[in-house]
């Protein structure tokens, strides 16, 4: 290989014209396939004369051909080539810069994963060579990365699947590991002009976190060994940072390799106690002996080294990154949770309320210039506050929550009485922004043990008071910010029964009051939230209703300025409350929200096209989850004015252009919510207007583009409903037949199609061919009945079910009820009349739902409806009898099917009561961990209890078919009185029937009369 050449290639990738662009990225694609590509990359990489950018665009193009192909079999880069690539890669990483050493990081994980230990032997012990060169900080330091990237391979693998490999590595390596990190972390200044030496450090931490992630290794858990490595990770947590590193400012000090050390090492003590120092419901990573030395021997001192820790921040004399803090508070969050460590947290439960909590929730400069400077921004911010990492706020909340819920007799006391201290103090100070900040955090403390304040029952006369004096007159606060905290922790007492119509007076006229605040967009947002948790307030549902039409637009207003579904949420809330009193908004509303909508569509689409540099992710997905909301608060407005079938088609015309933009723009994230609209739409008016019809193109257009198999079982009760409703335009129409066949037919053809799919096209298969008449069916009749023949001859697990074989059978007794002739030709000629018979009467008695077995009655009248000497022509004769007993054990089980799916869609209309459940005040976590093993008792008992169908499907109690309007029970009386003129046919029929078979009979046709 030319190296030169090579060298030339990469320089030309890097020029401004676009032709010599080009002109290189072409020559380079054929260079990668000649042999010994990958080592001339290394020439260069390890030449010093060779220009740093050409480099930079070497080591790119050699890390991405090396993970795309060294693991591929197929031969993209040559076998002959690999040993030398192996034995240079370690030593040319040493070779490099700090910028370009990072390139091939992902490099040593892919060739391990594929080479290490069988093709590559060598690794440990060149490894080993480099990190015990103690006189070379860069060759230690290139030792350690190899191998901590040799350590994350491990880092998935169970001790069964590593121990061998693993086990002795450990053995061997990791005490020189020890050694090398206690060197360094003894005096971090001494090393402040050597970066490598806080990134070996932090390496070394991070090689320890990677072999004890997933399984605890046998020579890790030994006492000595281990206590050594708690030392290490306690000397870490204690070290000095060096004077360089706290001369930056915060954020940037969080980037040091020193301090990400003590990240890693208080997330490593956590991970150890909470994965295996811990008492687990999960048995599979118990190790007893281990932990009860770690609980008996550690974590005491642990928590003595965190005390202080936490003591000398609160006192400011020793800086903690939030990321170790956070850390710092799951460890001991996990100490709450454990009886056996929880008395060694308890007497400090006062100071971590006040020493810990109550400063961490204070809002910080920054917070409050999001929330007057950039609004929209703040409220995402609390809306995905629990989604972000390693903030301390997040843990410091969670340890309170979990303080107050899994030891509220020694935890809730001293939290509220704090919470209490503090508003009683400020109540007698003027309102500054320092008083409104430490308020702020209060509150929030507030709002974290609102629950269990609920629940205890010997609280329960002081909560009102304690909200009149202390949380309520917030409202009114010259701060904002504090405002919107009181709308949003006076949420947390949504259950309260207020005996005081006052303080309801000021909850209702404070939240109110707030929601028209239009110069603060998260104090109206939080204030919005509010309205909904108060809804179920008579008195709040009353004043609201005075002027629901105003706020309604207030509410589209707001949610056209925040992209999110929780404002969505709350106007569906509201449309289900007073959809009376907006019956006449309900097409300005419905306008509104398609105004929306499209908006945050066509954004998404644009967005989506712009190319990944110009992406913006996470605000994208804020506008899909805000779509989302919008589209279901859509379906909530269709839903409520169903009553006016007017109004309804006042609101079609307004959200029909945003439907048609979702499938011709291809938005499949939003199809399902696209259809949900259509059904609906269909369903209540019970018609199929020209409009609906467009959408209906539209909609196959897109979904015939696409993998249709994702989309079926989301679309199937849409187009169900064109079937059953549109029937007299489909009679008419060929394009729309052939389209609603593509549909069945690709879903049924398809080899991978799921269990859920083939019954939502068998659903649609056996809808469209009823909805037929005999003259349109015929075309495809035949055609589905051979699809169907196929998916019946499968005999594995997945497609054996009664359940599947009665949903298949389904679709090919329809075809008999609709073209008897045709189907039963069809089936003749693929040799299949007779095992379709004998497989239906076997199936017969299995059906249980009222569509089946409607289908299934109306199939043998269509059998018998066939001339008699055809039927002995066919050999079908021999069968009449026992289709009499098929239909007195359907027409049997039909009056209790119609009447337990009837009962379903009153039992689904009613009213649920849901009780509250009690927590009485004697309750504590130690109660729920001797109650532990019997859960787990339970859980066995009731696994043997779910062992059903799974691929059984339910009836869909308020999905209309198009046999709704058949009466059975007459065309049984029609098909006996018919057949009467046939004597030798009825007798066959009713001949061999029992005197419980014929009383059946009777009695239906007794009652059909």
């Amino acid at each position: 290989m030319d190296v030169q050449a090579l060298h030339q290639c990469f320089l030309g990738t890097l020029q401004a014209s676009p032709t010599i662009r080009k002109q290189a990225e072409s020559q380079l694609k054929q260079a990668e396939t000649i042999v010994g590509f990958l080592g001339a990359c290394l020439d260069i990489l390890e030449a010093d004369s060779v220009e740093p950018v050409v480099k930079h665009a070497c080591s790119i193009y050699f890390k991405n051909r090396i993970l795309k192909y060294w693991a591929d079999p197929n031969g993209h880069i040559d076998e002959g080539e690999k040993p030398a690539i192996r034995d240079r890669i370690i030593p040319m990483i040493l070779k490099l810069e700090r910028t370009l050493r990072n390139q091939f990081v992902p490099v040593l994980s892919v060739m391990i994963s594929s080479d290490f230990p069988t093709h590559w032997p060598n690794y440990i012990s060149t490894t080993k060579q480099l990190l015990l060169n103690t006189s070379d900080i860069q060759s230690m330091y290139t030792g350690v990365l190899c191998f901590s990237e040799l350590a994350r391979y491990y880092r998935w693998k169970t001790n069964a699947n590593r121990h061998q490999e693993l086990d002795p590595i450990i053995v061997d390596i990791f005490p020189s590991l020890l050694q090398i990190g206690q060197q360094f972390v003894a005096n971090p200044s001494a090393y402040d002009k050597h970066f490598e030496a806080g990134e070996i450090v932090k390496l070394i931490i991070k090689s320890y976190k990677f072999v004890v992630y997933h399984d605890l290794p046998e020579p890790l858990q030994q006492q000595d060994s281990f206590l050594q490595w708690v030392t290490f990770h306690v000397s870490v947590i204690n070290m000095d940072l060096p004077a360089s590193v706290m001369s930056l400012d915060p954020e940037d000090r969080s980037l040091s390799p020193w301090v990400k050390s003590q990240k890693w090492a208080y997330a490593n003590l956590y991970r150890l106690f909470e994965r295996y120092g811990s008492q687990r419901l999960s048995s599979r990573f118990e190790y007893t002996e281990f932990q009860s030395m770690f609980s008996n021997n550690v974590v005491p001192g642990l928590l003595e080294v965190y005390f202080k820790r936490i003591e000398d921040w609160r006192q400011q004399k020793t800086w903690i990154s939030g990321a170790s803090m956070y850390q710092i508070i799951l460890f001991l969050e996990q100490c709450v949770v454990q009886s056996s460590c929880f008395q060694l947290v308890q007497p400090h439960i006062p100071q971590l309320i006040s020493e810990v909590a109550f400063p961490l929730l204070i809002p910080t400069e920054e917070v409050l210039d999001m929330f007057n400077n950039d609004p929209t921004e703040y409220i995402h911010m609390i809306l995905d506050f629990y989604e972000e990492t390693n903030s301390p706020q997040i843990a410091v909340l969670g340890l309170i929550y979990t303080l107050v819920e899994k030891r509220p007799k020694v935890a809730l006391e001293p939290v509220l009485q704090f919470a209490y201290q503090k508003l009683e103090s400020f109540s007698k100070l003027a309102e500054s922004e320092d008083v409104a900040k430490e308020k702020e955090s209060v509150l929030r403390i507030v709002g974290q043990i609102a629950r269990r304040l609920m629940a205890t029952k010997s609280l329960a006369d002081q909560i009102e008071p304690f909200l009149a004096s202390y949380i309520l007159p917030n409202f009114k606060s010259q701060y904002a910010f504090l405002r919107a905290r009181t709308c949003d922790v006076a949420t947390k007492f949504d259950s309260l029964e207020f005996k005081d119509p006052n303080n309801l007076s000021v909850l209702f006229n404070g939240v109110l009051s707030c929601f028209n605040e239009y110069d603060s967009l998260p104090v109206q947002f939080e204030a919005a939230r509010a309205i909904q948790a108060f809804l179920s307030f008579d008195q709040f549902k009353e004043a609201l209703g005075s002027i629901i039409v105003e706020s309604m637009e207030k509410l589209l207003e707001l949610s056209n300025k925040v992209d999110s579904d929780a404002i969505s949420a709350v106007i569906q809330e509201c449309v289900e409350c007073y959809s009376a009193q907006l019956q006449p908004f309900g097409a300005n509303l419905m306008a509104k929200l398609s105004e929306q909508l499209l908006r945050l569509l066509t954004e998404i689409y644009e967005a989506s096209n712009s190319g990944p540099d110009a992406l913006d992710t996470d605000d994208v997905t804020d506008k899909h989850v805000a779509a989302l909301g919008v589209f279901n608060t859509m379906v909530t407005v269709l839903l409520y004015f169903e009553s006016s079938h007017e109004l309804i088609a006042g609101l079609e015309q307004s959200y029909a252009p945003v439907v048609q933009y979702t499938f011709e723009k291809e938005l499949d994230d939003f199809y399902a919510e696209a259809a949900e609209l259509i059904e609906n739409t269909l369903f209540l008016t019970r018609s199929v207007s020209p409009a609906m019809w467009t959408l209906f193109e539209s909609m196959v257009t897109a979904l015939m583009k696409n993998d249709l198999s994702i989309f079926v079982e989301d679309v199937t009760p849409s187009l169900k409903n064109y079937l059953v409703y549109g029937a007299s335009v489909l009679r008419e129409n060929k394009q729309y037949q052939e389209a609603f066949f593509q549909i069945i037919a690709q879903i049924l053809s398809g080899e991978d199609s799921e269990i859920g799919e083939i019954y939502a096209a068998d659903e649609l298969a056996s809808t469209f061919v009823l909805t037929l008449d005999k003259s349109s069916v015929a075309p495809y009749c035949g055609r589905l009945v051979q699809t169907i023949l196929e998916k019946l001859s499968l005999e594995d697990t997945m497609h054996s079910s009664d359940s599947f074989k009665i949903s298949l059978l389904g679709v090919v007794i329809s075809g008999l009820v609709v073209n008897p002739n045709v189907c039963v030709q069809t089936l003749m000629e693929a040799g299949a009349l007779e095992s379709f018979i004998l497989s239906w009467f076997k199936l017969a008695p299995k059906m249980k739902h009222v569509f089946d077995l409607k289908v299934s009655v109306l199939g043998f009248f269509s059998l018998l409806s066939i001339e008699f000497e055809a039927l002995k022509q066919l050999q079908l004769d021999g069968v009449i009898p026992q289709i009499g007993h098929a239909l007195a054990i359907q027409y049997e089980k039909l009056p209790a099917a119609i009447s337990d799916l009837e009962k379903r869609r009153a039992d689904f209309n009613a009213d649920e009561h849901l009780s509250k459940q009690e927590f009485s005040d004697d309750w504590d976590e130690d109660e729920e961990s001797n109650a532990t093993q019997d859960y787990l008792q339970f859980l066995e008992r009731e696994s043997g209890l779910l062992d059903v169908d799974d691929d059984e499907y339910e009836e869909d109690p308020f999905s209309n078919t198009v046999l709704d309007n058949i009466n059975v029970f007459k065309a049984l009386k029609d098909c006996m009185g018919q057949l009467q003129a046939f004597p030798e046919k009825y007798q066959l029929l009713v001949g061999q029937l029992d005197s419980k078979e014929q009383t059946t009979l009777q009695n239906i046709v007794h009652i059909a009369q």
